[in-house]
């Protein structure tokens, strides 16, 4: 999950063939179901080494199960469903707002996994995290699965650790991220000391962590646009 998302960074952050992979996955996501490993190594002017270290790096056991996750990603982002606009704009009890600011600008460390689309919809907070509080801000998206786990793991119980996703619940994330070898194992960060917040649409279930939601529009566009909504109220508290 969220390899679209790991994809666009590397293009952006590496100049080697990671990056080369990158951006030839990138290009030809409408016809990689139809490719076979021997000509996208061709194609790629990569080694074969380079080409299955790529997609292990990730978490993947084979090109197929990558390749399957991109296609279902890729699927659920061109999908569309007409929502009245309102619901772009929910109420965010002003309690839970400041208590995520008050724990985010005393932590020395705050990251972020999740949806980089989301995660980026924060950028004032993120901006004000760092230049104003400086706090050490990253976001969880290296293709390097198990760089990721290093990082998670050297939390401290005063840190803060942010999953960001407005088109899946907390429960269904969890379950993905047990099930995807790509994933971090959220059940895994549920039982970190650090500090621990979920910001989405409802469920019944939050396990240890705190919450802020959005609501829930079917509407994968309307629900991102409340996260915009909540970087402003976010942005506030914490210049106020």
């Amino acid at each position: 999950m969220y390899i679209l998302d790991k994809l666009r960074i590397l293009t952006q952050t590496q100049t080697n063939a990671d990056m080369q992979i990158a951006q030839y996955f990138l290009k030809n996501i409408h016809r990689l179901q139809h490719l076979t490993v021997n000509q996208c190594i061709e194609e790629c002017y990569v080694s074969r080494a380079s080409f299955h270290r790529f997609y292990n790096k990730a978490g993947f056991t084979d090109f197929k199960d990558l390749v399957q996750e991109l296609n279902n990603e890729y699927s659920r982002k061109v999908q569309s469903i007409s929502i009245p606009f309102e619901y772009a704009n929910p109420y965010v009890h002003s309690n839970k707002i400041m208590k995520f600011t008050e724990d985010i600008k005393k932590a020395q460390r705050v990251f972020f996994y999740g949806s980089y689309t989301n995660i980026m919809m924060l950028e004032k907070t993120l901006l004000v995290l760092q230049q104003e509080y400086h706090v050490e801000v990253d976001i969880l998206l290296y293709w390097d699965k198990k760089y990721q786990e290093q990082l998670v793991d050297s939390l401290n119980e005063n840190d803060v650790i942010v999953i960001v996703d407005a088109n899946y619940n907390l429960p269904i994330l969890i379950e993905k991220s047990i099930n995807q070898s790509d994933m971090l194992n959220l059940m895994d960060i549920d039982s970190l000391s650090c500090i621990k917040y979920y910001i989405g649409i409802p469920s019944n279930m939050y396990y240890s962590f705190h919450v802020i939601e959005i609501q829930d529009t079917s509407n994968e566009f309307l629900n991102d646009i409340q996260i915009l909504s909540l970087d402003y109220k976010l942005y506030q508290q914490l210049k106020g």
